[in-house]
């Protein structure tokens, strides 16, 4: 039974994507880069969900300055001098950063001081600056990266950007799983088809679509979209990787973001290393949209926007097709009883 969902999720307007961003930051001439400062922070959850101990946080900043203080800078290289007054410090960005982090975390309070990923790039982005505030025509970015944050891959990265553009301030957030190892039944040989081999899976929310009030009612669940992305691979028995991306980015869309992001793309990127003798790995990339003027996505929409309200249980017993099953059941159930009522109403009126 299909089912026509009366609402959709809300939407918002288009923000950076992340090439998009970077691209437009490559064309400045003159850039700030500070490359994986490390420090022990606790999250809002590490693999397991758990938010109890520190881990290790990786963050990069990205600054791109305005053209006036980058004529300063210029100055200041031929005189090989710093000024403070015409050069970008960025060791005192950094300073201002840790110190900035730091004093949050003790305000907290012991046992406290968890942090959203949102939440901790924003205060990175603005503590870049004295005043706190993203000076006119600058362009800024923070990447977190967290290694212990994932139980299958090389960890979470979390990217928020911001650019002036038409005389405001625009956003753009990425959310990406990088490098999950899972193993699954994939390929068109008969031997592929005896036994699982693993691939390589890379997924990206690129944009996001999330504002800040979202982040500070939900917040950011990367071990849920995990779980996910690991049983739709281990559950899926297929011959191309062409098939088994479209099959991950549909139920990442259909469980994870239509409840928590909607309007984002995802990009789900698969690698298999024994697909060519003499390469490392051979890849697919497939990209699909939950735009609400996506007609993919609103057919999506309509398959599971009333069977899927809520979060998938973390951790999930049994399997997320049975899952997916059992809620669709549980609707079609509901939905003739609801019927019989009526009809019930109907003769007795």
């Amino acid at each position: 039974m299909a089912h026509h969902a009366t609402l959709w999720p809300s939407a918002k307007s288009a923000e950076w994507r992340s090439a998009e961003w970077h691209s437009k930051l490559d064309s400045r001439s003159y850039t700030i880069h500070i490359k994986d400062l490390v420090m022990p922070l606790k999250l809002a959850g590490d693999g397991w969900g758990r938010a109890k101990d520190p881990q290790p946080v990786y963050l990069s900043i990205d600054l791109g300055v305005h053209e006036r203080v980058a004529a300063s800078g210029n100055a200041v290289a031929e005189q090989d001098q710093v000024d403070d007054d015409r050069s970008f410090d960025y060791g005192a960005v950094a300073k201002r950063v840790v110190a900035s982090i730091e004093a949050e975390a003790e305000s907290a309070g012991a046992g406290t001081g968890i942090w959203d990923l949102y939440e901790l790039a924003d205060t990175v982005l603005r503590h870049c600056f004295k005043d706190g505030e993203l000076p006119e025509e600058f362009m800024g970015g923070v990447a977190i990266f967290a290694p212990h944050a994932s139980l299958y891959g090389a960890g979470v990265r979390f990217e928020l950007l911001r650019a002036w553009e038409a005389e405001s301030v625009c956003n753009g957030q990425v959310l990406r799983l990088e490098k999950l190892v899972i193993p699954t039944l994939v390929g068109v040989h008969p031997h592929e088809r005896t036994r699982t081999q693993p691939v390589i899976v890379t997924v990206a929310l690129d944009p996001l679509q999330m504002t800040g009030g979202q982040h500070r009612r939900n917040g950011l669940r990367p071990h849920e979209l995990e779980q996910i992305v690991v049983k739709t691979v281990e559950e899926s028995s297929v011959q191309t990787l062409e098939a088994l991306a479209t099959r991950v980015a549909e139920n990442v869309i259909k469980l994870f973001v239509f409840r928590q992001a909607p309007e984002s793309d995802v990009q789900v990127t698969i690698e298999k290393a024994s697909a060519i003798a003499m390469a490392a790995t051979a890849a697919v990339r497939v990209v699909r949209s939950s735009r609400h003027d996506d007609p993919l996505a609103v057919a999506l929409w309509r398959q599971c926007g009333r069977a899927c309200p809520g979060p998938v249980p973390f951790p999930l017993d049994g399997s997320l097709q049975e899952y997916m099953q059992d809620r669709l059941l549980q609707v079609d159930s509901a939905d003739e009883i609801m019927d019989t009522d009526c009809s019930s109403t109907a003769d007795g009126s």
